[in-house]
C-alpha cells in the first residue's frame, strides 16, 4: 500500500515539474490521525473538503497503516488560499482540522497539512 501510495506522488511530482513556477495545477492535504492518547488511527474515513469561491469540493480517504491520509485536487477544485477542512471518525470517535492551502515553491503544488485527533 505504502509503495503504491509513493509511486503515485513521485509521478504526479514528475508531471508537476514540466509547469512553470507560477502555476500549481494540484493541491495535496495530508495529515495524520491519531486519538487523544496519540495512537495511531488505521483505515479511518476521512472527509478532506476544499472551500474554492464559493464551490465545496470534497473527497472521502481514509487511513493507511502509519495513519497517514492524502488527498490530491486540481487546481480548478483547490488552489493556493483556499480553505480547507478535514473530519475523521474513528468507530464512535470524530475529530476535525482546519487550514490554508498554500504554495509550495519548491516544488510547485500547493501543499496543506492537517493532523486531526479524534475524541
Amino acid at each position: 500500500m505504502k509503495t503504491k501510495i509513493l509511486i503515485g506522488m513521485v509521478v504526479m511530482l514528475l508531471m508537476i515539474g514540466v509547469v512553470t513556477a507560477a502555476t500549481a495545477p494540484l493541491s495535496m492535504v495530508s495529515g495524520t490521525v491519531k486519538d487523544v492518547t496519540g495512537t495511531i488511527k488505521v483505515n479511518a474515513p476521512t472527509i478532506v473538503i476544499c472551500q474554492h469561491g464559493n464551490i465545496s469540493n470534497s473527497q472521502m480517504v481514509y487511513t493507511d497503516t502509519s495513519g497517514k491520509y492524502y488527498a490530491f485536487f486540481g487546481s480548478t477544485l483547490c488552489s493556493a488560499g483556499d480553505k480547507v477542512y478535514v473530519v475523521a471518525r474513528s468507530a464512535k470517535l470524530m475529530g476535525q482540522a482546519s487550514g490554508i492551502n498554500k504554495y509550495n515553491i519548491g516544488c510547485r503544488i500547493n501543499t496543506i497539512s492537517l493532523n486531526v485527533i479524534v475524541k
